[in-house]
């Protein structure tokens, strides 16, 4: 049976990446790696690294040291600096994916669940530890529970007691709690909203498709995608926004921004720390609600 990624637990990936950023072995690390924790190809093997990397199962410090290791041994032993470039390439694009990783809606409710649950002196460190990740990740997590409403009320308020000890700022405390409560009053109704809509949606194709196939009249096709324009940018379905509009051959890319816009390119550093904030633990929390 082939070996897949899935097989190997957050613990087990931590395990072997931080081996991999403290060997001193060089040539042939993916084959003496393989054989020490029992890997079917090397394929498999950087797979597991760039996971590492990517879902912050392994601390920045880590990452980094794994992708100075892999950037040298690449020019070494891989093809000169052009091998070099390309394997700075890849980590660079996967600290990117770093940033914006999030686990699924059903991970984040059973974490959040786990955390409400443990005794009030365990620090976040040390659940994140536990768990595999960056504390960065976990305030992620946490926040995407209350506000994304994916935990009842009685869980939201114990996470958010729990999240209180990493702000010593108590105004500060207070804004961030308000802030979450209101995105989750929010994305609450965003959700009944997107069942609403959902309905609409499949009732509207329903007159979309009766209205094409039946009736040709120019005046009842231009009702019907009115009618369904309205109710799906109101609900903010894009999905489907754009499946009808490309059913009704309508063009909606003049109204969407420019990717550089929506992105904008910016240069990250695979060895350097970032600058240090006044207040980092302060700042990342507010600024995951931004």
């Amino acid at each position: 049976m082939k070996q897949r990624i899935e097989q190997f637990t957050r613990k087990e990936i931590k395990q072997i990446a931080e081996a991999y950023a403290n060997t001193n072995i060089e040539q042939g690390v993916a084959t003496s790696f393989c054989e020490r924790f029992k890997i079917q190809g090397s394929g498999l093997f950087y797979k597991i690294l760039k996971k590492a990397v990517i879902e912050s199962i392994v601390s920045d410090e880590v990452a980094r040291k794994m992708a100075k290791k892999a950037a040298e041994n690449s020019e070494k032993y891989g093809g000169g600096k052009a091998a070099r470039s390309r394997t700075e390439s890849s980590y660079r694009n996967a600290f990117e994916m770093r940033k914006n990783f999030r686990f699924s809606d059903s991970q984040i409710k059973g974490y959040a669940m786990a955390y409400a649950k443990v005794p009030r002196d365990m620090s976040p460190e040390e659940f994140a530890s536990i768990n595999c990740m960056t504390v960065a990740l976990l305030e992620k997590t946490m926040i995407a529970a209350v506000i994304d409403f994916l935990v009842d009320e009685d869980t939201a308020t114990c996470i958010m007691a729990k999240l209180s000890s990493l702000m010593q700022d108590s105004v500060a405390f207070q804004e961030f709690k308000d802030s979450m409560l209101a995105l989750r009053k929010t994305n609450r109704k965003i959700r009944k909203n997107f069942v609403n809509g959902r309905r609409l949606y499949k009732n509207a194709m329903e007159l979309v498709k009766e209205g094409v196939t039946k009736n040709h009249d120019a005046a009842m096709r231009k009702a019907h995608k009115d009618f369904i324009l309205s109710e799906l940018s109101d609900y903010a379905i894009t999905d489907e926004l754009k499946e009808y509009a490309e059913s009704m051959g309508i063009n909606l890319s003049a109204d969407e921004p420019d990717e550089d816009t929506m992105h904008p390119h910016e240069e990250y550093d695979l060895y350097e720390d970032d600058a240090e904030d006044d207040d980092p633990v302060q700042m990342s929390l507010l600024d995951l609600l931004n």
